[in-house]
């Protein structure tokens, strides 16, 4: 009525080639998940460098439109030109006053 166990056993192994066909599509929905999960991570860092690439190009030009050195220089020298005659003018002007 009952087979052996050993009869049951032999049965129900595993053969070679099936263990082989287990083993590659484990292997294949592995590798699958992997590839996914590296392309994903791919197109962020892909998008988060266009970004980055974009914010330099932008600082790289407003740089270019910032004055220089010298332009600073001679805007400073005109500023306190400016002030010392604003200076005359006001003890000019208080004098007027006395």
């Amino acid at each position: 009525m009952t087979e052996p166990l050993e009869v049951a056993v032999s049965n129900s192994t595993i053969g070679l080639p099936t263990a082989w066909r287990i083993v590659t599509v484990i292997g294949s929905v592995a590798s699958t998940i992997v590839l996914v999960c590296f392309g994903f991570a791919f197109d962020l860092v892909r998008e988060e460098w266009k970004e980055l690439r974009t914010e330099v190009r932008e600082m790289r030009h407003r740089l270019d439109s910032m004055p220089d050195g010298e332009t600073l220089n001679r805007l400073s020298d005109d500023v306190q030109d400016l002030d010392r005659r604003v200076d005359r003018l006001e003890g000019q002007v208080n004098r007027w006053d006395e």
